[in-house]
């Protein structure tokens, strides 16, 4: 009887096999092992790797949570959300709250026990950031068991220590309030965004991000299509905040003669001091940057939003200095005591759905009271 053919090397002089591998993690690979001998040695090769594997795997005491989370916030959250989700909400929230607290703790080995110490200990603290720490805790938890690293979520059935009421009770200028403001804005070179929140009630990602291509100045019309964010000193320029805050804004004609007479151009300079060109760049935005770019939001906040209010409130120190979203919120306060309807209201501010845009607005104050049950007797 003829003796088999012996199998030929098919990597040079060497027998490769590939397997797919799974790392502690979970994470799926193709990896390649060799012999010298056969490919049935690769193979025993490749089955001892993955009994390794497979016992790192179930020994899961050995991830620590604070490897798992920072992998969590990199691959799952990292390109996924808005810039200041991702800051405020999830890294915040990992970095600043559950690291400190799980730091000693292996992803496998916590228990429903150790979560509830975890919230109970945040007893006090805002409704706001319970959810946020809850609802990151769950999911970097559900992401264990995605990857085979833990079988239930600890999280799952925790009760929630009662949260600090915290009073979210925003200001509004009065329509004389506006005027004064609007007019001291006139004056003075910073004005134009003050004015323009005002009377539009963008947020302030929306105002820088405001091009003029998204002001048609024939319909009066602003087209909010992009907003700037900013984490970490780094900008970041893209959609508005949600699907329903990509909107069109109507403005009067006060706004419209203040955007006209915004210069779209600004004079630059190169060269040393004794031989310095001038040249002029197109500004794209309505409030740029010095290159004629987009703002950073800080240097915004800093150079035009916080000395204006300081310089205005020298002359003025009977109205208060509110922060660019009461700016906002006394647009849409305008709107609802001159009698625009809730739905219209929703739809100008970009609100997510028209629940958030009653629960801001409409709420029976006294004074609104005393209005309706006005009689006479």
């Amino acid at each position: 009887m003829a003796r088999p053919k012996k199998e030929e090397p098919n990597h040079g002089t060497y027998y490769e096999i590939k397997s797919v591998i799974k790392d502690p993690y979970g994470n799926s690979t193709r990896k390649s092992f060799y012999s010298e001998i056969s490919k049935a040695d690769a193979r025993r090769k490749a089955d001892e790797y993955k009994i390794k594997s497979a016992l790192g795997r179930v020994n899961n005491r050995e991830i620590m949570f604070s490897v798992f989370s920072d992998q969590w916030l990199e691959t799952c959250k990292a390109d996924s959300v808005a810039a200041n989700t991702y800051q405020y909400t999830y890294k915040n929230s990992v970095e600043n709250h559950l690291k400190p607290f799980f730091q000693n703790y292996a992803i496998g080995s916590i228990r429903i026990d150790d979560v509830q110490r975890f919230f109970n200990n945040k007893k006090g603290c805002s409704e706001s950031l319970l959810n946020k720490l809850k609802i990151t805790l769950n999911a970097i938890f559900e992401r264990a068991i995605s990857k085979d690293l833990i079988y239930k979520n600890p999280c799952k059935d925790v009760v929630m220590p009662k949260s600090e009421k915290v009073s979210k009770t925003m200001r509004a200028y009065s329509a004389d309030d506006v005027r004064m403001v609007v007019d001291y804005a006139k004056t003075v070179s910073i004005g134009n965004s003050i004015i323009i929140l005002l009377k539009t009630g963008l947020r302030r990602g929306e105002l820088l991000g405001l091009r003029w291509i998204d002001v048609d100045m024939e319909s009066k019309t602003i087209h909010v299509r992009q907003a700037v964010s900013e984490t970490s000193g780094v900008m970041k320029i893209g959609p508005p905040k949600t699907v329903t805050s990509i909107r069109d804004i109507p403005f009067d004609d006060e706004l419209l003669e203040v955007l006209k007479s915004i210069p779209k151009k600004v004079t630059r300079y190169k060269g040393k001091k004794e031989k310095r060109e001038s040249y002029e760049v197109l500004n794209d935005y309505v409030i740029p940057g010095r290159s004629g770019g987009a703002l950073l939001p800080t240097n915004w906040q800093c150079r035009i939003y916080d000395n204006f209010m300081e310089d205005f409130s020298k002359s003025h120190e009977n109205i208060p200095k509110l922060n660019a979203h009461e700016l906002r919120h006394t647009y849409g306060t305008r709107l609802y005591k001159g009698g625009t309807d809730i739905y219209t209201i929703s739809k100008l501010m970009g609100h997510a759905n028209v629940l958030i845009t009653t629960k801001i607005y409409v709420h029976n104050d006294i004074d609104t009271i005393r209005q309706a049950i006005k009689q006479d007797w």
